[in-house]
């Protein structure tokens, strides 16, 4: 009952009655089944509910399919799950949505990813910049940037150099080629997760410190400035 992509009014009832991570599933089940039975363009909402009821992981699933679909011409397919990210509208989406507007193969799929992340910005009543500066990811970092990983007996401190790229010291600044793994004498269970979690932290930076330092450098460039609060 949701013409054209919007969505019925008494949709926001189920959300609200639902668990969302299990309306989020349930909707991307429906979504698989359209899929599986040739994507009719005339059953298209399947598509359009991920906006409604998805949530972040719907948001890692969609994305690779959206440079599938374009890829194979399905440019309407493409651009609607465009519209699905916008819709979520969670700091996830939007980094999605960035990434594929910046980094895209497609430039068609460029361009309209760039209308979508525009069209966010505005109705957030931010620039396009200053969107951005709010989806950096902090990774649970402390207010100084850093990161303090307990082993139990042992603690290092997790710091970063010019290009973003994660280092180790031990807890009195000496620095460390790299992060020990856990060893006999210090606590399983915090080491483990302190190792992990680092291992994480790592993949994960790398995802972003190259386009974190473009932005750097290009806000250098254009002689950019912030107020204090932001």
């Amino acid at each position: 009952m949701s013409a054209h992509g919007e969505a019925n009014a008494r949709l926001g009832a189920v959300k609200d009655a639902c668990d969302a991570r299990s309306l989020a599933s349930f909707g991307w089940a429906l979504f698989q089944l359209w899929e599986k039975i040739g994507a009719p363009p005339e059953d298209r909402w399947a598509l359009s509910l991920l906006g409604w009821f998805g949530d972040d992981e719907t948001v890692r699933m969609l994305t690779p399919l959206i440079h599938t679909w374009q890829a194979q011409r399905a440019h309407a397919k493409a651009f609607a799950g465009l519209d699905v990210l916008a819709g979520i509208g969670s700091n996830v989406a939007l980094t999605q949505l960035d990434g594929i507007a910046q980094r895209a193969k497609y430039k068609n799929l460029r361009k309209r990813a760039h209308k979508k992340f525009e069209e966010a910005s505005d109705d957030l009543d931010l620039t396009a910049e200053q969107l951005r500066d709010r989806l950096v990811p902090d990774f649970g970092l402390d207010a100084t940037g850093g990161l303090v990983l307990d082993y139990g007996p042992r603690r290092f401190l997790v710091g970063f150099d010019q290009n973003l790229r994660p280092h180790v010291a031990d807890e009195d600044g000496t620095p460390r080629r790299s992060l020990p793994k856990p060893g006999a004498k210090d606590d399983q269970e915090r080491a483990t997760a302190a190792y992990q979690r680092f291992i994480a932290l790592k993949k994960d930076v790398d995802m972003v410190a190259g386009d974190q330092v473009r932005r750097l450098e290009a806000a250098m460039v254009a002689r950019r400035r912030w107020t204090v609060a932001e």
